[in-house]
């Protein structure tokens, strides 16, 4: 058989992947809880008043070991995989590099164990968590391939990178709360789409006592879907750049991002 026989033309349908961030009670829990069938992997005790199916996951080992579980055993049950938080595995992931480290160095005398990631010496500590993290995201793509949707959740914060302006050396950037180099290398390229959830806010007329714009917020929720300089979100969708978000009617934006 030719090579030129196994050519598949045309876009693949697959299920997406895809990241949902941002700031706190704005509905991305909510959201993910209305996905097709969903199992939530809980990586923390919050979100307990949720109506939801959850396992909550104790480690990193716990995590993996749950995926090839599901993997073997799913049979249909859930559709979706819902991980809440990634902000919460990435500090678990961290924490299995530092206890197989200090496994690692526990027979060398001029080894002195470490009690947090940062405190790992330069070179031995990033390679070994982006291999767990690669771990993490192949056992995903295996998954994926029985038709199961995953949806991500994290915290936001700032991150400091190289600033587009050639008179600013850094800026900050609002991303996912993972470490900064893990969603530069590994999770932005990957997901198919990340989405910034925040309230909209408007500038008022006139000033602060210090000289400050007044800004005032609506209470409304809005969804980011395009980069900026100033936030972190993509999306191959199509989508607008600015949803604005009805937690009392998810259906729309469900479909939209084909999570339904």
């Amino acid at each position: 058989m030719s090579f030129l026989d196994e050519i598949v033309k045309g876009k693949i349908d697959k299920p997406r992947k895809t990241m949902l961030y941002g700031e706190d009670s704005t509905g991305k829990v909510l959201l993910a809880s209305r996905a097709d069938k969903p199992l939530f992997l809980a990586t923390n005790k919050n979100n307990s008043d949720l109506e939801c199916e959850r396992l909550f996951i104790k480690d990193f080992p716990h995590m993996m070991e749950t995926l090839k579980n599901f993997y073997v055993e799913n049979k249909k049950t859930f559709k979706t995989i819902v991980i809440s938080t990634l902000t919460s595995l990435d500090r678990m992931i961290a924490e299995d590099v530092v206890i197989n480290y200090n496994k690692s160095i526990k027979d060398k005398p001029n080894k002195e164990e470490v009690n947090s990631f940062q405190k790992i010496p330069v070179g031995n500590g990033w390679g070994d968590l982006k291999k767990s993290w690669l771990r993490f995201t192949n056992a995903i793509d295996t998954i994926i391939d029985q038709d199961i949707k995953i949806v991500m959740i994290a915290d936001g914060g700032l991150h400091k990178i190289d600033s587009p302006n050639p008179d600013v050396s850094r800026h900050e950037v609002i991303a996912p709360s993972v470490l900064r180099t893990v969603y530069e290398e590994i999770l932005e390229g990957w997901c198919d789409e990340v989405l910034y959830f925040s309230y909209e806010f408007f500038i008022k007329e006139g000033k602060t006592m210090f000289d400050k714009d007044k800004y005032t917020g609506s209470g409304n929720v809005v969804i980011m879907t395009q980069k900026r300089p100033f936030q972190q979100a993509k999306n191959g969708l199509g989508l607008e750049y600015k949803i604005r978000f009805d937690k009392k009617n998810c259906e729309p934006l469900l479909k939209a991002l084909r999570l339904k």
